[in-house]
């Protein structure tokens, strides 16, 4: 009987050692690989901006002026939308026009729509909104940062139009082409850009306009005296010109 427990105990153990080190792994061995995660596209992957300089102050501000009044014009952009704000003529050249700027320095796509998922567009209901963005994403290599391909910008604006949609579906919207800008390679990249965005355009809801002429001079570089020394922000006389341009299509759109 001792004999037969000893050899069952032996039988128990040889089968497990067998099993331990099927499952072990050996030195030279390789772990069987998980798939990769696939990672979602930044330029759709809605987040907020990282300038502690307007975040969360300047959003929460226009949340609040929001609800202050109606707006006939919601303006979304980047920074260079954002510095209206700045501009001692802002209240003349839209002295007719209530107007809510969205404006807000650095921001991309994603910022954008993490905006807009975040309350921007709750109290309004604007006759018409416009809207300019890309620019960010257009930068030449820097830390930590590479330029974005076109075609995942192009899918950044289409998911912002899509949350404009629904959040304002009487609201018409107008999207601009990306201003012209002086390093020649982010101009490049801004034209390419450019060239995608009419097909957005389906001239019931959605509107493509091109103002980016009066920006240039006839050799077809930037106006020196309408842009700050880095090329790519505007001048008061910028924004003088822009909105000289701008008033006419706003007409066109029932403004």
């Amino acid at each position: 009987m001792n004999g037969i427990k000893i050899l069952l105990s032996l039988i128990i153990l040889t089968i497990g050692s067998n099993l331990r080190a099927k499952n072990s792994v050996q030195p030279n061995q390789d772990r069987k690989k998980e798939p990769p995660t696939e990672q979602k596209l930044s330029t759709i992957t809605p987040v907020p901006s990282k300038l502690k300089k307007f975040m969360p102050s300047r959003h929460n501000q226009k949340l609040e002026e929001a609800k202050s009044g109606d707006f006939d014009l919601v303006m979304i952009g980047d920074s260079i939308t954002h510095s209206w704000d700045a501009q001692k003529d802002f209240k003349k050249i839209f002295q007719n026009i209530r107007v809510l700027n969205l404006g807000f320095a650095g921001d991309r796509t994603q910022n954008v729509l993490w905006r807009i998922q975040n309350g921007a567009l709750e109290n309004v209901s604007p006759k018409v909104v416009t809207m300019m963005i890309g620019t960010n994403h257009l930068h030449n290599e820097r830390k930590n940062h590479q330029p974005d391909e076109t075609a995942d910008i192009v899918l950044g604006i289409q998911e912002v139009i899509k949350e404009i949609q629904k959040r304002l579906p009487d609201s018409k919207i107008i999207l601009f082409s990306v201003f012209p800008r002086k390093d020649p390679a982010e101009y490049g990249r801004v034209k390419a850009l450019n060239k995608k965005l009419p097909k957005f355009a389906d001239d019931r809801q959605i509107f493509h306009e091109d103002i980016n002429d009066v920006f240039l001079n006839q050799s077809g570089q930037i106006s020196k005296n309408l842009y700050l020394r880095d090329g790519l922000h505007l001048t008061q006389q910028g924004y003088a010109t822009w909105g000289n341009a701008l008033l006419p299509i706003l007409k066109k759109y029932g403004l």
